[in-house]
């Protein structure tokens, strides 16, 4: 069984990357993200990228700036 898609995550990187894009994803990708930005994994060096994650209806659920 696959797990429902039900967050939508948009990317924007003007730095080093120089990349943008968006991607569906479910509960346990959310999970990890957020996880890895709490405990640091993600670095917060580049202070130009942004990661944005809503819902369907397209309430901001979580925002992570810096890569």
């Amino acid at each position: 069984m696959t797990e429902e898609k039900k967050y939508i995550v948009e990317m924007q990187c003007d730095g080093y990357e120089n990349h943008k894009g968006e991607k569906w994803i479910g509960e346990e990708d959310l999970r990890k993200i957020k996880d890895q930005a709490v405990e640091g994994a993600v670095s917060e060096s580049c202070s130009m990228c942004k990661l944005t994650v809503k819902d369907k209806e397209g309430n901001v659920i979580f925002v992570k700036t810096g890569c």
